[in-house]
């Protein structure tokens, strides 16, 4: 079932909603494209086009995550050097924000609950939050070692205490 169907250019990699469901980013291959939402209005509208940015072309874009209903966080392979890095958005530009520096290989990228801030899960199970403030390469301290590798993770922060 859906609400709308929406005729994209190329196959998605990835569908994220902003915190307040009024975003949605659509991730591929080729690009990254953001949409407006509006819910409240009946019938619903179609989503509407709001940027569109093909700087990750050439690489290999995994996931996408928001936090709040602006900031976009991309999760991006590379092969050759066998790391993960961060892109981000800027506006309507999406820039590189650096590798994810870690011994294990990053598996998922995870919006909290709140789309407050977003967490990197590792093969291992460990499960680091990602310091999306930093200027240069995201810092990433262990929030929880899990015993393994879950599919999925949520997080949510209650008064300031991490649960998951």
């Amino acid at each position: 079932m859906s609400l709308q169907t929406l005729t994209l250019e190329s196959v998605p990699v990835d569908v994220t909603l902003s915190k307040s469901g009024t975003r949605l980013a659509v991730l591929s291959a080729l690009d990254i494209a953001v949409y407006a939402l509006d819910m409240h209005k009946r019938p619903i509208p179609k989503p509407v086009l709001l940027w569109r940015s093909n700087a990750l072309k050439g690489y290999s874009p995994r996931q996408v995550a928001f936090v709040g209903d602006e900031d976009i966080h991309i999760l991006i392979d590379n092969w050759d050097e066998e790391e993960a890095f961060l892109w981000r958005s800027e506006g309507e530009n999406v820039v590189p924000h650096g590798p994810i520096m870690e011994t294990e290989n990053v598996s998922s990228l995870v919006s909290s609950v709140g789309s407050s801030a977003i967490y990197a899960q590792f093969k291992n199970g460990s499960l680091h939050q990602v310091d999306t403030t930093a200027n240069m390469s995201p810092q990433t301290p262990l929030i929880q070692k899990l015993p393994s590798f879950c599919s999925e993770t949520q997080v949510a922060e209650i008064e300031g205490q991490v649960w998951h």
